[in-house]
């Protein structure tokens, strides 16, 4: 063989090679072009059920509701007011100090009493007792539940709160409802069900996430640990700007978690369980992963976590628009903490359960006396 065939064959070998070259980066790039679309179907498809399922729940819960406690509406328009709710305003003055409080110098007792004249017994009724100034605005609240309230039984109302405004007049919300348990089940239905569901569809992602932080579980508890503080520091920066605004009042999503709280033990574990626990994986996987799966390709990483902090946000006011602010910042924290655990769906998950969890003891807390909030 000569010179002239050494150098026919050393081409021949070159070209094949870039033929073979070519023909893999064309093949990985159509896997990746699969995968991809793959995983935004799949995102589409969590999405869509998270949906679906929750107004399922929703609408099975209505329909339980209308059956067994349809009488609660004519119940509510019988509770009367025994003795008038009044109010008194007084200095609220720091513990063991002359000195008044700089931050809520208003000390506000509640007196008076309400009666069930209906024939049965409330299973559960709230009031929301709403301060207003001379303007008609809330500049505060408080709430009184009443678990059981008997037929013909009276309720004498005997409590305090301390605020950063002075009210001048009342509004009195009155509401009648199923037992709190009702509400702590819809939770755990729910969130059990999306999580089976979610797990089916995206369990191969779900393994590799926990057994990434099986491999290196002192940095991702780590993670959590500082996402925890964050979230902290992000909920007191947002209440600081809150109150720049003149709202002092606690947003709809938290009292209605916090009605859903009572000293029965079955309910406080159901609560633990589902709002503790499946609540913040169920939220994740939504909020976080679904999200940005969804959109993490056309825009820059910042804006993907803003857009999903304020989907966060506005799935969680309840027509209270200026609570976007601190669930805005809720959800940018989760965002980040999701994008630099390397969109690790459970570390995120660590740290809204944690945030729940603390949420969960305080509420335990104040249902035993031990904290006032």
């Amino acid at each position: 063989m000569n010179d002239y065939d050494d150098l026919f064959d050393k081409e021949q070998d070159v070209k094949q090679e870039i033929i073979l070259e070519k023909t893999t980066v064309s093949s990985n790039s159509f896997d990746d072009f699969y995968e991809r679309q793959h995983k935004v179907r799949r995102a589409l498809l969590m999405f869509a059920l998270y949906i679906v399922i929750q107004y399922a729940v929703v609408l099975l819960s209505y329909a339980i509701t209308n059956n067994v406690y349809a009488y609660l509406e004519d119940a509510v328009q019988a509770v009367d007011e025994t003795t008038e709710i009044v109010f008194s305003v007084s200095d609220n003055y720091i513990t063991g100090s002359t000195e008044i409080n700089e931050l809520y110098p208003y000390l506000v007792e509640f007196d008076g009493a309400i009666t069930n004249n209906y024939t049965k017994d409330i299973p559960r009724l709230t009031l929301n007792i709403y301060l207003l100034d001379e303007t008609g605005k809330r500049v505060g609240s408080q709430m009184v539940i009443i678990d059981d309230f008997l037929a013909n039984e009276t309720y004498t109302i005997d409590i305090s709160g301390v605020y950063e405004n002075s009210p001048v007049d009342l509004d009195i919300e009155v509401i009648a409802d199923r037992p709190a348990i009702f509400n702590a089940v819809d939770f755990l239905v729910f969130s059990l069900i999306l999580l089976v569901v979610f797990f089916f569809i995206d369990k191969i992602d779900l393994k590799k996430n926990w057994e990434a932080i099986k491999a290196e579980p002192k940095k991702y508890i780590a993670q959590m640990f500082y996402g925890f503080l964050m979230m902290f520091a992000a909920n007191f920066l947002a209440n600081i700007i809150l109150m720049f605004f003149g709202t002092t009042e606690t947003s709809n999503n938290e009292v209605a978690i916090r009605s859903m709280f009572n000293a029965n033990p079955l309910n406080l574990g159901i609560l633990f369980f589902s709002i503790g626990i499946m609540v913040p994986i169920v939220e994740e996987i939504i909020y976080r992963k679904v999200v940005f799966t969804l959109i993490e390709k056309h825009l820059k990483f910042k804006l993907t976590i803003l857009i999903s902090a304020l989907l966060f946000a506005f799935m969680h006011i309840q027509g209270d628009y200026i609570q976007m602010i601190p669930y805005t910042a809720m959800g940018i924290v989760l965002g980040y903490v999701y994008y630099k655990s390397g969109r690790n769906v459970l570390v995120s998950s660590g740290v809204h359960m944690l945030n729940n969890l603390y949420s969960w003891i305080m509420y335990v807390l104040m249902i035993y006396g031990i904290i006032s909030l």
